[in-house]
């Protein structure tokens, strides 16, 4: 308590403290920077991106963006003109590596023949019964990956003044980065500041004082700004999932102050005494340090379980999970250390924040009392009830597939999803899985290796529907959609190749040669599918590519798109070992703080069953654990703890003075009953608001915590008085 007097007495140095740390976090707000591409969300350690590296090293990114062109009129002249002067110009583009196109010629110059060159892309970006075409742009490897999002919108601004070529689209995965990223600023920008509005409503709602309402804003932007700093000075980038952040410590910090205020207000002195005393700075700083004294251990308690579900977290693999976890902790304790050390040396200055008696005309003592007699009343079909919900809690558990489909990220009538279904019913598939044969000249340039791979793709092609077009140099098809042949002249070409290592210009984008070693790459572009769809179609490749090669050749699928199908199956392991570390740093400390068997056990039973509703919702409404969802449990874990553990704390407090269990709980019922209600309905309140996000992995992250609140409070109002006084034999008051 001495800390806690210490700030009491010294309100401007406090505030001194709060502005200069504020000054130092803002500082670095301008170097802020987005990045949602796929590679930040990669683990380092991740199984298949050393290859996919190696990969890179010989030929180069396998990500493109495609721009597809409505009502093409190729055989007028002045179409052929401006489509000649398009390439010219996004070809000049620093950022763009390569353009690759129909009817351009191998300098990409301008209208060739109408001749397609070496370049296998080219056959497949003209559909001329539809009048589609499409131009594939290859990125510089210069460009660092929060960059492309600024490649994306210069493009769009470029492509803005096309007109003369018609209805144009923009698809390709730096398109999905482009618009993850202005989804994050969004998040941050307007999510953020309309959870701080409603949980500022709720305070006021709660107390009637502006002023408490004044320190909770400053609470809430002090943590938000505190963490996004210290996110930034850590050389973090924001994302889809980091951006959330301020938001939820705004939840967390009004929940907190709900607790101090809530015993403030309600310490037991008369009305008339209230009056008379506080016109009286002393005094009132002495009612402070009585409301800071009943609360700060439950409080601490609560914010230690709260930094352990989030720290639960930091040990994940996957990037931006770990950031939300540790940023998120270190908000929640800020939030602790100004609740009970700034706002009340702030408020007692003011003398019209004061205690006010008890006057609930609901919540009252004898209600409270009545309400605990129906409990120990209907306790068998209350504990029935609860091993119900929890039997199909489990049923639905078994359902929870990790699964992540970027598309469904958006709302359907979200430009991506719309882009990328035309342009893959209509022109290409977007999603490359990449298929590398390495081996010794004589043995990959051989038409016995082509014939192997041309009879594995089309395998492939006629029965894996995801599959939607394959890119080779040696392999053409002479209609679309039909079957792969080798090209003319494929013993001229390959016995050219032996003997000079050297590889031609155009074609060094799919063989690589040093003179030993050669690697040949055939891209398999697939329809743009489901983690899980593409887990099934990388596992099916590659047992054909085994059967089909000698062992003397080296067989592998890569691609970018198999590390996101890697990154998947880290999901479900980062869900149980964050959820589990949770658990067991919870009850541990749950245990060393009520050192009562019945106490933990009631604990784990009344914050267990929400969290295994939750994931039993997620599994009956088929909601896959993905890079949001997949945090809900630890978390979730580390909020619902708090009002059982300020329950258990005052309950705990009148066993050891001796009070009889009955009389105990319903005390309790009567003290703390109105504030876990309060606090358990401002939480559920500021994640619902989560459902305004134009994403669908935070909609459904905001609704399943606010799920799990209600559970929580269902719980701790039920099924903990309950089970606390199961075999209580005292006799009724």
């Amino acid at each position: 308590m001495g800390l806690f007097q210490f700030a009491l007495r010294r309100p401007w140095f406090c505030t001194s403290i709060l502005l200069l740390l504020s000054l130092v976090f803002a500082w670095a707000l301008p170097r802020i920077s987005v990045d949602s591409s796929p590679a930040s969300w990669l683990p380092s350690e991740l199984e298949g991106l050393a290859e996919y590296e190696r990969f890179g090293d010989f030929f180069g990114d396998d990500t493109l963006i495609f721009v597809i062109f409505e009502e093409t009129a190729f055989e007028l002249d002045d179409y052929r003109a401006s489509w000649n002067l398009f390439l010219q110009e996004v070809g000049a583009f620093p950022e763009i590596e390569s353009v690759v196109a129909p009817f351009q010629d191998e300098e990409g110059s301008g209208v060739g023949s109408g001749g397609l060159g070496f370049n296998p892309l080219r056959r497949i970006l003209l559909h001329e019964e539809k009048g589609i075409a499409g131009a594939a742009l290859s990125v510089s490897g210069e460009i660092a990956d929060e960059d492309r999002g600024a490649l994306i919108r210069k493009l769009e601004e470029f492509l803005g003044v096309q007109e003369e070529l018609g209805p144009i689209r923009l698809a390709g995965s730096d398109v999905i980065t482009q618009d993850l990223d202005e989804g994050s600023k969004s998040t941050l920008g307007k999510l953020s500041p309309l959870v701080f509005a409603t949980m500022a409503f709720f305070l006021w709602m709660a107390t009637r004082q502006w002023r408490i309402v004044l320190c909770g804003f400053v609470i809430v932007g002090c943590v938000g700004l505190w963490s996004i700093g210290l996110l930034v000075h850590a050389g973090q980038s924001l994302n889809l999932v980091v951006a959330v952040i301020p938001a939820i410590l705004a939840i967390i910090s009004i929940a907190q102050m709900m607790h101090l205020v809530s015993r403030f207000q309600c310490l037991p002195i008369e009305e008339g005494d209230v009056a008379a005393q506080k016109s009286s700075l002393s005094v009132r700083r002495e009612w402070w340090g009585q409301a800071i004294a009943e609360t700060w251990q439950p409080c601490l308690l609560s914010v230690l379980t709260t930094v352990a579900g989030f720290l639960a977290l930091a040990f994940s693999e996957i990037p931006p999970t770990r950031n939300l976890g540790l940023f998120s902790a270190f908000g929640v304790l800020m939030a602790f250390v100004l609740i009970f050390f700034w706002m009340p040396t702030m408020l007692a200055l003011s003398s019209r924040v004061h205690p006010r008696p008890h006057t609930s005309l609901f919540w009252t003592r004898r209600v409270a009392e009545g309400f605990n007699f129906r409990l120990r009343q209907q306790k068998v079909w209350i504990v029935l009830m609860a091993l119900i919900f929890a039997a199909l809690s489990v049923m639905g558990l078994l359902k929870i597939k990790p699964e992540s489909y970027v598309l469904s990220f958006f709302p359907e009538e979200h430009r991506v999803p719309m882009n990328f279904h035309f342009t893959e019913q209509n022109l290409t598939g977007l999603t490359p899985f990449e298929v590398v044969i390495e081996g010794s000249g004589e043995e990959v340039l051989r038409s016995e290796t082509l014939e192997s791979l041309r009879a594995v793709v089309n395998e492939v092609h006629e029965k894996e529907p995801l599959l939607s077009n394959v890119v080779s140099p040696f392999l053409v098809s002479k209609e679309r959609g039909g079957e792969l042949h080798l090209v003319e002249n494929v013993e001229l070409l390959l016995g050219s190749l032996r003997e000079h290592s050297e590889v031609p210009e155009e074609l060094r984008a799919y063989l690589w040669n040093d003179g030993e070693r050669v690697l040949l790459r055939t891209t398999l572009l697939t329809t743009t599918g489901s983690s899980d769809a593409c887990h099934a179609f990388v596992n099916r490749v590659e047992p054909l590519l085994d059967e089909q090669f000698s062992r003397a050749l080296q067989t592998r699928v890569t691609g970018a798109a198999t590390l996101l199908v890697h990154g998947q199956v880290l999901l479900l392991e980062t869900q149980i070992q964050s959820f589990l570390l949770a658990l067991v740093v919870v009850t541990l400390i749950i245990a060393c703080t009520f050192r009562s068997l019945k106490q933990v056990f009631a604990s784990l039973l009344a914050n267990v069953l929400p969290i295994l509703f939750t994931l039993g919702v997620m599994g009956w409404a088929e909601i896959p654990l993905n890079t949001a969802t997949v945090t809900v449990a630890g978390i979730a874990l580390g909020l619902v703890v708090d009002d059982t553990i300020h329950l258990l704390h005052h309950y705990g407090a009148l066993r050891r003075k001796g009070c009889e269990r009955i009389v105990s709980m319903s005390d309790t019922l009567y003290f703390v009953g109105k504030p876990v209600f309060i606090t358990s309905l401002s939480v559920a309140l500021g994640f619902v608001f989560f459902a305004f996000s134009p994403f669908r992995p935070t909609l459904f992250f905001g609704l399943l915590i606010a799920l799990t609140a209600m559970a929580a409070m269902i719980c701790d109002l039920l099924v903990l008085p309950v089970v606390m006084q199961w075999n209580s034999k005292e006799l009724e008051r």
